[in-house]
Order: C-alpha cells, then structure tokens, then sequence
C-alpha cells in the first residue's frame, strides 16, 4: 500500500493512504479534503480544478461521477473562505442542480450547499 503525502502553504504535512483514494486511483478528492481541514483553501481548489466531467469516462463505470457533488461542495466552501463569493455561488449551485432530487444519503451534501449560497446572499446585502 503507497502513501502520499502533501504540504499545505504554512509546511505542515499530511498523509493519504492510497486505500483511502478509491475514486479510480484518484487521490485528490482526500488530499483536498484534508488541505481544508487544515486551512489551506488555495491548496484545496488547486487540487480540485481539474476535478471535472469533461475528464471523466461515459464509456465505462468511473467513479468520480459518484464524488463530482462533494468535491463541488468542498471547493465551494473553500472558495468562499478564500473571498471568491462568485466561484463559490457557481459551485453550491451546480450541487444543487446535480442533487436536487438526492436520496437521503447525500441529502447533507445539498443542505450544505444551500446553506452556503444562504450565507453568500446574506452577504450581498
């Protein structure tokens, strides 16, 4: 079993273990999760931007599909702590779109995102 391990911007380490990265051997939708749980926003939606449909495979099972709705979520909120209310306001809205009609399973996910273009408009005025 392989370890990565990653640096946020202040030189703290964490480490992902590649049993934890079973999005098609995808480790980043973790290693982003855990630059955020440290605070490092800009490491986080680093990670994630090229976390897309456009890259996924239609022709096979690919599992990132299943994780497209968190990782919006996740670089969302890190958006939004980073200041860029716009791109955050995009991201809550395309896991809105993408699970408005979620089982209860992922229902958390879009309250959270609602919950985040709430604090957004609040915001505004």
């Amino acid at each position: 079993m392989s370890v990565y391990s990653a640096g946020t911007a202040d030189g703290r380490l964490f480490y992902v273990m590649e049993a934890a990265a079973f999005a098609m051997g995808d480790p980043r939708p973790i290693a982003a999760e855990g630059r955020f749980l440290l605070g490092d926003y800009s490491g986080t939606v680093s990670l994630l931007e090229n976390f897309q449909p456009s890259r996924f495979g239609s022709r096979s099972f690919d599992s990132r599909w299943g994780l497209l709705a968190r990782v919006r979520l996740l670089r969302g909120l890190a958006l939004e702590r980073m200041g860029r209310t716009g791109d955050a306001d995009r991201e809550f809205r395309n896991v809105v779109a993408q699970w408005q009609g979620v089982d209860n399973r992922l229902h958390s996910v879009v309250q959270e995102a609602r919950a985040g273009l709430a604090r957004l408009r609040s915001t505004k005025g």
